[in-house]
């Protein structure tokens, strides 16, 4: 009769590690899941903010030069060229800190994030102090795991907002 409640026992502690296995790999599940779920949450708050029209406006004056004088912005340009910094800044530092995954960020905003701060690096030295390292520099950082930190890009030939942007292609790129 020992060898039987031995028998049980030992299929007993094996169910009972069986249970502790599925219940381990059911909670990995679901904190990836609720990775995913903080992750698509807070892309989707950063790109609604980004697909606003005023920011697309701006970012159009940007491609087009408005800009480029940073002596002669107007209040309402500075902060809104500010504001635009800061929400790419802290899209930027999401992705440093693991709370964005790069290559979902490349997904949606495709090579957004590398042109904005390739319009906006005489804005960011211009407003930078010696004492700092300026506003946008998690967005540099950002800017540089693109294809190559100097990688230029061609000039967008249609409306940057509005599906993928058409490109002029380069010598290599044509077809």
């Amino acid at each position: 009769m020992s060898e039987f409640w031995n028998a049980l026992s030992a299929i007993s502690a094996a169910v009972a590690a069986i249970v502790v296995v599925a219940a381990g790999v059911y909670a990995k599940g679901q904190v990836a899941e609720a990775k995913r779920t903080r992750e698509i949450a807070l892309l989707t708050q950063i790109y609604e903010r980004y697909t606003r029209d005023d920011v697309r406006s701006l970012r159009r004056r940007q491609i087009h030069g408005e800009f480029d004088n940073v002596d002669r912005l107007s209040a309402a340009d500075y902060d809104a060229l500010s504001r635009n910094l800061d929400q790419m800044e802290f899209l930027a530092i999401a992705v440093e800190h693991g709370l964005l995954d790069f290559k979902l960020v490349k997904a949606v905003f495709l090579d957004s994030p590398a042109r904005v701060w390739g319009m906006a690096q005489k804005y960011h030295e211009w407003a930078r102090t010696p004492s700092d390292s300026g506003p946008a520099s998690h967005l540099a950082r950002l800017a540089a795991r693109y294809d190559s930190p100097t990688r230029r890009y061609p000039p967008l030939t249609a409306d940057p907002d509005v599906g993928v942007p058409a490109v002029t292609p380069g010598p290599s790129e044509a077809v």
